[in-house]
């Protein structure tokens, strides 16, 4: 049984052969140059266990170590043995230069020393004329084996062009996404540029109302740059966080009607919901437009306990906003001409919405909003 030792030596030793052969080369410092020095340590390690050892090993036993003496086919063949293996150590070598990344060590390995038993088989049995001791199973391993390799060949340049072309998409995607952040970008600075400008006039005029409608404009005009701040501030470029979003635009919005919120609390309650852009820019000038009517039209300064809710949530396939307040009430006719409602049907028309007021227990107004075309991210 002491050759399975020796047989078990074998395996290991050829077994983190390529390995070890790989770290050597690319451990070198030059990645020209670094394989031929490899080899030419693998030379000396040659030298030293198949020149050295075995002259060794004679000489203790009291053989004869005069290779002349031996037959001349004899060390011709070892000869030529040696030389097939050094050649077949830099074909190695060779293949590790050629991979495209260390992972086909296993690879390169595994085709190595499962081909080269087969050309072994081959070269042995037409040297000894045995051929017709072959087997059909024999032979058909042999087929199955090379098929096998074919196939798996070509699998691995299939993986090479797939992960070459993943790469570039990869590239694509990246300089798409720069884009895209920088149109956001450009896009929100002249949102702000806009809204500057509306400030700007509107600090110029004397007649109340032309301010207030500026202003109104001004507001819209930031419900649009908080969402083209958050698409550039943000990894996902496309969609956005509806219940930050929403949260920001109510406090700009009460921000800027400071005399009347002041006492105003809100509350707000919004599903976790990742919207399209396409989506939350309607849906952020009517929640605007909503609020906005709310502090100038449902309370009185000298009121208290002032409330503002607003709802955002997901039932089956729609969105339901909901806007409440506690305040005096909405009037026996709504203004259908004035700009505000006007735009909010416009707006709810593109979400194919249906906008609908109802009175508040005890008292107030809900104005209620049913979204059936929405893209959610």
């Amino acid at each position: 049984m002491h050759f399975l030792y020796y047989a078990l030596l074998t395996v290991v030793c050829w077994g983190t052969y390529g390995v070890c052969m790989h770290a050597g080369s690319s451990n070198m410092g030059d990645k020209e140059n670094g394989r031929i020095m490899a080899f030419l340590w693998v030379g000396l390690a040659y030298f030293l266990t198949a020149v050295v050892a075995p002259l060794i090993i004679l000489k203790l036993k009291g053989g004869n170590v005069a290779f002349w003496a031996y037959p001349t086919k004899g060390w011709q063949w070892s000869l030529f043995a040696g030389t097939l293996g050094a050649i077949g150590a830099l074909g190695v070598l060779l293949a590790f230069g050629k991979m495209p990344s260390p992972a086909y060590v296993p690879v390169i390995m595994s085709i190595i020393f499962a081909g080269a038993p087969i050309v072994n088989a081959i070269v042995s049995t037409t040297k000894e004329g045995n051929w017709a001791f072959v087997k059909v199973p024999f032979v058909a391993g042999i087929c199955m084996a090379a098929l096998i390799g074919f196939f798996f060949y070509k699998n691995q340049k299939k993986n090479q062009l797939l992960a070459k072309q993943k790469q570039l998409l990869e590239v694509a995607v990246d300089e798409k996404n720069v884009l895209l952040k920088e149109t956001h970008h450009r896009v929100k600075n002249s949102f702000q540029i806009v809204s500057s400008l509306l400030y700007l006039q509107s600090e110029n005029l004397q007649d109340s109302d032309a301010q207030k409608a500026l202003q109104e404009a001004q507001n819209r005009v930031r419900s649009m740059v908080l969402i083209h701040q958050k698409l550039y501030s943000k990894e996902q470029l496309i969609g956005i966080d509806t219940e930050e979003y929403l949260t920001d635009l109510v406090k700009d919005i009460l921000e800027s009607h400071q005399d009347a919120s002041q006492q105003i609390h809100s509350e707000i309650h919004i599903d976790p919901l990742v919207l399209d852009i396409e989506t939350i820019t309607p849906l952020g000038l009517i929640v605007n437009e909503l609020v906005t009517n709310v502090l100038k039209h449902a309370f009185t300064t000298s009121e208290n306990n002032m409330q503002l809710d607003l709802k955002l949530q997901k039932k089956e396939t729609i969105l339901v906003l909901e806007v409440q307040d506690n305040g005096k009430g909405m009037p026996s006719e709504i203004k259908e001409s004035s700009f505000g409602i006007q735009l909010i049907k416009s707006l709810a028309k593109k979400l194919k919405g249906q906008l609908t007021y109802s009175k508040n227990r005890p008292q107030g107004t809900i104005a209620r909003l049913e979204i059936h075309r929405y893209n959610e991210l």
